[in-house]
């Protein structure tokens, strides 16, 4: 199975595939984050274990597949810019399963409805670069390209991200006609991602309710922080009074 590892403010560091059985958990990551990840396996999941890359094709070979098939990639559509959501790993991880680094603001993201953009695949009438700016037909930005490849028949294809929502509302991008640095390019489907499922724009009474419950939580944390405080000055005010017993 897939599964994508966030941080604590819910943005992607990379998605790997995990194979269990009766002994043992295989997990195969990019090779650019694998020390990162293993660091965070021995601290949070499972410090006896160890993580073992493995590189199945050419990295030319394996970016055209991957490209093609819309499987994100760190550095490139998996970065700090953007969450799992926006990258289309929706069934890559869970909003109910409580408790884990990033879930709260993935959470928050669906219930408001708040991707704004999404991870696409672009058919091109050229060659473009990674990196170049997404605009519609009258030259508005609309994303960015984040990989391109071209298939051994020839074609132009690339990877990107683009806006998905206007004027607070969810709108449908496949088929749509853009531009990338003057390249004419049509959005299409990619087989990897898994998309959130839309529903209505939440109602008033739900953001006065999403209001409240973080203005709760901000409380509760000043609330914290002040009793943090509080007892950091009597911990400090006891070791001096033990030090003027001392003299």
């Amino acid at each position: 199975m897939s599964q994508v590892f966030v941080t604590a403010s819910a943005r992607t560091l990379d998605i790997g595939t995990v194979l269990i059985n009766q002994s043992n958990t295989l997990v195969i990551t990019s090779p650019e984050t694998k020390q990162q990840l293993l660091e965070r396996f021995d601290k949070y999941i499972f410090p006896a274990d160890k993580v073992q890359g493995c590189v199945l094709m050419g990295q030319d070979e394996w970016d055209c597949a991957r490209i093609l098939a819309g499987r994100p990639a760190v550095g490139a559509e998996l970065t700090e810019d953007f969450n799992p959501l926006e990258a289309g790993l929706c069934k890559a991880v869970s909003v109910d399963k409580g408790c884990y680094i990033g879930q709260e603001t993935l959470s928050k993201v669906t219930n408001l409805n708040a991707v704004k953009q999404q991870l696409w695949g672009f058919e091109l009438e050229g060659p473009v670069e990674a990196g170049s700016s997404l605009t519609d037909q009258d030259g508005a930005r609309l994303g960015r390209i984040t990989s391109v490849t071209t298939t051994p028949d020839g074609r132009n294809f690339a990877l990107g991200y683009i806006r998905c929502k206007s004027s607070g509302k969810q709108v449908d991008v496949e088929g749509k006609e853009v531009k990338v640095a003057d390249i004419a390019a049509r959005v299409v489907p990619i087989r990897y991602a898994s998309r959130m499922v839309v529903t209505d724009d939440p109602s008033e009474e739900q953001q006065k309710q999403q209001k409240a419950e973080d203005e709760r939580k901000s409380a509760e944390e000043a609330k914290a922080e002040r009793l943090r405080q509080m007892q950091e000055r009597l911990a400090a005010y006891q070791q001096q009074v033990q030090a003027a017993k001392g003299q």
